[in-house]
């Protein structure tokens, strides 16, 4: 009960303190922005360790600190050591990297892409409201997804659409705002890509270094989400936002190709 109590009490106090910052120094709020995300992430990483650790007797494991049952057991149980010195391992980290720096972008740059085309601070305001709730259903339905087609075409689905929602995303600003709307929702749900990780972890690496083993693996995500926010300003700035959504979905199809090749049929 009380690791989950001092998760939402952690994330309260980091998103707080970004917001009190920000309030005071606004031209650095991009680069808070992604410290809140990164922090959060280390935040769930470190609630998942505590969880995991309290529950490493039972038959369940934890994912977004939701109880799942194990219905398949793996064929190895990976120590970390043995886990960093398996390829699959680094094609996971690296397909990790790639997905969060381009759902970084989908999701904290929605608004200042948003601003050149559409005038109106309230619209895009509650654009935020709703890429937030849309979270839930996002892991709800790649659950689904991965119960009925596996983790591997999971993520062949999910780094496909990725892609496109991300070039829908650019140019949809352009058409109306509604569709932008759509699109960058769309784009919300469809990266929601934890989940994934986590069941592939479990599947690939099995369940008794399940705890570290996950960890190691979602570090990319903050990897791929501090590094994006630290150099995308200056890239925006050099070479536009047209670059800055290409290069997103240029990003998810090398991770496409990654998985395709290299993941397991399973």
């Amino acid at each position: 009960m009380y690791p989950i109590s001092l998760k939402l009490v952690a994330q309260y106090v980091v998103v707080n303190l970004v917001k009190g910052i920000g309030y005071v120094h606004y031209k650095y709020i991009r680069l808070l922005r992604g410290f809140e995300t990164s922090s959060i992430k280390l935040i769930n990483c470190a609630s998942l360790l505590i969880n995991l650790k309290i529950h490493k007797k039972s038959s369940l494991i934890l994912v977004n600190n939701d109880s799942i049952h194990v219905k398949e057991k793996c064929v190895k149980n990976y120590t970390p050591s043995e886990m960093l010195r398996s390829r699959t391992f680094y094609f996971m980290f690296v397909v990790c990297i790639l997905g969060s720096s381009s759902r970084i972008i989908g999701i904290s740059y929605y608004k200042i892409y948003g601003q050149i085309w559409i005038n109106d601070d309230h619209f895009l305001t509650n654009l935020g409201t709703v890429q937030v709730i849309s979270e839930i259903p996002g892991m709800v339905v790649w659950g689904y997804i991965i119960d009925r087609i596996g983790v591997t075409s999971s993520l062949v689905t999910m780094y496909a659409g990725s892609s496109l929602s991300l070039l829908a995303m650019y140019f949809s600003a352009r058409w109306d705002r509604w569709v932008y709307f759509i699109s960058a929702v769309l784009v919300c749900l469809i990266t929601n890509m934890y989940t994934c990780f986590s069941i592939a972890t479990f599947k690939w690496f099995g369940n008794d270094f399940y705890t570290f083993n996950i960890a190691i693996v979602k570090s990319a995500a903050t990897l791929g989400i501090t590094g994006t926010t630290l150099v995308l300003d200056s890239l925006i700035a050099r070479f536009g936002h047209f670059f800055e959504f290409g290069l997103a979905a240029f990003s998810c199809a090398v991770a496409l190709v990654i998985i395709v090749a290299s993941f397991p049929r399973k």
